[in-house]
């Protein structure tokens, strides 16, 4: 098997057909190059060798040759990985921990008004002006800094949260 050849391929899963794009030995992979609806439109099917049961050389070409894709910048990939970790992560850390559904709900609520809404252990910081501790209610609304609009705002929120 060689890449460009058009060929069948069985795994326990599936049988697919398609043109080696690209064979791969670490990982041990294999590519195709499939069609994907129109004339002009193409798939990639990544296949573990490991996996591939048997597989056959077609004599009738598919009608179409392999596509050349696109350079890549690995700088401009770099920065598009780098972000989306960041962004995954923050999304993470918005996560309580051993807290129930409707905590982290009410965390949320905060949280899509002010961003900077974090978790200190089980209690909620708003901005690092205002901590809302267990169980949560507009009395467990605390001000830390003198930021009365924000306080009356957040007690707002914990209360229209709490009343439906």
């Amino acid at each position: 098997m060689e890449v460009g050849d058009y060929v069948r391929i069985t795994t326990p899963s599936q049988s697919v057909e398609g043109l080696v794009y690209a064979i791969e030995n670490q990982p041990p992979l294999l590519i195709l190059q499939t069609p994907s609806g129109s004339q002009s439109s193409f798939g990639y099917q990544v296949i573990s060798r490991e996996f591939i049961e048997s597989w056959n050389k077609l004599d009738n070409q598919p009608g179409y040759s392999l596509i050349e894709l696109l350079p890549c910048d690995p700088v401009a990939a770099r920065k598009r990985e780098t972000e989306e970790i960041r962004l995954a992560q923050k999304a993470a850390s918005k996560i309580g921990r051993n807290v129930t559904r409707e905590t982290q709900e009410l965390f949320n609520a905060v949280s899509s008004i002010y961003d900077k809404t974090r978790w200190d252990g089980n209690s909620i910081v708003v901005m690092d002006d205002i901590l809302i501790t267990p169980p949560y209610t507009v009395d467990d609304c605390q001000l830390l800094a003198k930021n009365d609009y924000l306080f009356k705002s957040v007690r707002h929120i914990v209360e229209k949260y709490h009343s439906g």
